[in-house]
């Protein structure tokens, strides 16, 4: 009965119902949308991270490796019998693992033969090659980073187990353009010297096949993707730099890196793992998201504070004009709290009309927005990206209950203090 007449209540001033309203709705769309931007960025951000710069979910070094192994390679590197020993700690993991992979990284020279430059490398398995770039949540969410090119290198490498792939930038730098395929054979073929695991000066002979980028604008001029076998032959090593996880879910990645790390300690084993959040793995991620949280919360704030204000605004007015309505209702028995509960379920019908609404018009202006393909570039992001927006179910939600709770709170406390004045007071009052 209440919340029926709660129901009727909305609409005797529907002008300021309207207003009131209109502050909630765009509280409610502007939230839902930047909550589904940042959404659509940490997934992007996380599946670049994990697969297309090879961190994996986990990465597993030797201990202190992730700091020292590129002073002291010959120290801190994965041994075939470390891996052994790692792979025999997964196995009651094995169920949350969809594969492993192995990586390397390191820098040199490549040369054309007449010109040489720096480079940074990273190697990599494979099998962990084709599948990162071929991975469902790449494909879904980070294809901006991706090229035609990226696609096409496992099949290269297959072709001459001596291709790499360079950025554009550093192929320009020694001389040869993209697309590569289209180069003469012999403009093909470069040099890569650097320092092995010794320090001895070592060198291999390399192809250019295809071009990738790094998605960050500081390594376009040096990034260098090659096969794990031909960086080991560089390296003069048949060790690895660190293991690669990728899991099946990666809500595991938390407790299954502290899992596996417990059972390094129980064992001593001179091993670490780190999650791909960690900022020592992926400083890019941690500090993209950190930024983008902070500024959510800001907002949130902000439309959390003016949505409340508006309701206070709104309950105060319907009171002043109530008060003899009120004081009717005091007199044949109603107590404070019952009209309190009345006012607030008002507000609570208020608050979900608006959330059916804001649902609606966050999806017709994600829809336009994304059908449009707004590019954008990123600062430190060396490629285009889409702008788009997603309504995410969870926190569509997570929003409405958060309004509800706010709105309903709110209202309570506004028309709890509101409703103290007395009997006599109320029906004598004029409501002006």
């Amino acid at each position: 009965m209440m919340w029926k007449m709660a129901f009727r209540n909305l609409f005797r001033n529907k002008r300021r119902t309207i207003a009131t309203s209109a502050a909630v709705v765009a509280g409610f769309v502007g939230l839902t949308l930047l909550g589904g931007y940042i959404i659509y960025v940490e997934k992007g951000l996380k599946s670049h991270s994990v697969y297309l710069l090879n961190k994996g979910h986990i990465s597993i070094f030797k201990k202190e490796g992730l700091q020292r192994y590129h002073t002291r390679p010959s120290l801190y590197q994965l041994t075939p019998d470390d891996r052994q020993s790692i792979q025999k700690v997964l196995v009651p993991f094995k169920s949350s693992i969809e594969w492993t992979g192995l990586a390397i990284s390191g820098s040199g020279l490549i040369s054309n033969g007449e010109k040489s430059v720096p480079f940074l490398a990273v190697g990599v398995d494979l099998e962990s090659l084709n599948k990162s770039v071929n991975h469902p949540q790449v494909l879904k969410w980070a294809r901006d980073f991706l090229t035609q090119d990226s696609l096409d290198f496992v099949s290269a490498i297959q072709k001459d187990p001596f291709s790499i792939s360079i950025t554009s930038r550093l192929g320009e730098m020694i001389q040869r353009k993209v697309p590569f395929k289209n180069l003469e054979p012999e403009k093909k073929n470069v040099q890569l010297a650097g320092m092995d695991i010794f320090g001895d000066l070592n060198a291999v002979d390399a192809t250019l096949s295809v071009s990738f980028s790094t998605g960050s604008d500081m390594l376009e001029d040096s990034g260098l993707l090659a096969p794990f076998e031909l960086l080991q032959n560089l390296y003069g090593t048949d060790g690895a730099q660190y293991l690669m996880i990728y899991l099946n879910n990666d809500l595991d990645v938390a407790d299954l890196t502290n899992s596996i790390n417990q059972v390094f300690q129980t064992q001593n084993l001179p091993f670490e793992a780190y999650p791909f959040n960690d900022p020592r793995i992926s400083a890019n991620y941690v500090g993209s998201m950190g930024f983008l949280y902070a500024m959510a919360g800001f907002f949130v704030f902000l439309i959390c504070g003016a949505v409340a204000l508006s309701i206070v605004n709104s309950l105060t007015m319907g009171i002043l004009e109530r008060t003899r309505e009120i004081g009717t209702f005091r007199a044949i028995g109603y107590r404070p709290q019952q009209l309190s509960w009345l006012m607030t379920q008002e507000s609570l019908w208020l608050s979900l009309i608006c959330a059916v609404a804001g649902v609606i018009i966050s999806f017709v202006i994600g829809t336009i927005v994304n059908s449009l393909n707004i590019k954008f570039s990123p600062p430190g992001i060396s490629s285009e990206v889409q702008f788009a927006l997603f309504v995410n179910f969870y926190l569509v939600l997570l929003i409405a209950f958060l309004f509800f709770v706010l709105i309903g709170f709110t209202s309570y406390f506004v028309t709890h203090y509101k409703l103290k004045m007395k009997i006599v007071d109320l029906l004598s009052d004029s409501g002006s």
